[in-house]
């Protein structure tokens, strides 16, 4: 079959969609929500992307993918670099060892697992930055952390979801 350039190229950025969403994710995550009305109660959303393409569509968020969303976020700003990149990793590896679990299931069990992952996610970043402060810190911010983004998992899995049967269903 000799596919056109057109057609190579629908197909690439098809590949890419997912990738392309978690980054608008980390960029979302890095606007200034303080300066805009925003509490300390904000959701990880690229912890919700990778979650959802790591369920949904493993073979389009590769490790490697994972690897620079989390070194971008970390060159954002969010903490310490490399951090948030270990942590992706660490979920992602979890996800999918544990994919066929998630077939055919009910959205509330995926909410569920959602939950249990963020929380060793959130909890993951507390330790390794109390490790690189040297001293004892509060978890309540990992807990808010946690709370937001288990709040902002149904309508951020909705959006994924529609952009997952408009992007990456025709392949």
């Amino acid at each position: 079959m000799n596919d056109t350039l057109l057609q190579k190229l629908d197909r690439q950025v098809r590949a890419s969609v997912p990738f392309l969403v978690s980054l608008a994710f980390v960029l979302v995550a890095a606007a200034p929500w303080s300066r805009l009305g925003g509490t300390a109660m904000v959701p990880w959303p690229v912890l919700i992307a990778v979650t959802y393409w790591s369920i949904y569509r493993p073979d389009r968020l590769p490790y490697w993918s994972v690897f620079i969303l989390g070194l971008v976020e970390d060159a954002i700003g969010w903490g310490p670099f490399g951090q948030t990149a270990l942590v992706l990793l660490v979920v992602r590896a979890i996800l999918v060892s544990q994919r066929k679990v998630f077939r055919g299931k009910s959205f509330l069990l995926i909410w569920a697992a959602f939950a249990a992952v963020a929380l060793v996610a959130c909890g993951l970043v507390w330790i390794t930055t109390m490790i690189y402060a040297w001293s004892a810190l509060s978890p309540a911010p990992a807990v808010a952390q946690w709370m937001a983004s288990v709040a902002a998992y149904p309508p951020a899995a909705w959006l994924l979801g529609q952009i997952h049967a408009l992007a990456l269903r025709r392949q």
